[in-house]
């Protein structure tokens, strides 16, 4: 599966963004202190949010998502 940037200002893939969520982040404001995602314009904010209140196994769904809203 290739990765896909959730927060391109900052170049971080959904694959460090889960990461982020796997390692303990519960937040969006967490997230972007384990992983820099969303801490600049916030056009990422609602995807990081939608992928810390999925469950576990729709993370891959809304990686998904993400790379058909770049297409």
């Amino acid at each position: 599966m290739q990765a896909m940037f959730v927060c391109v200002c900052h170049a971080v893939t959904d694959s460090q963004v889960r990461e982020a969520i796997e390692g303990g982040a519960s937040t969006r404001e967490e997230v972007t202190r384990a992983c820099g995602a969303g801490g600049d314009c916030g056009t990422c904010h609602g995807q990081i949010e939608e992928m810390i209140d999925a469950p576990r196994e729709q993370l891959v769904a809304a990686s998904a998502l993400v790379r058909h809203r770049a297409a």
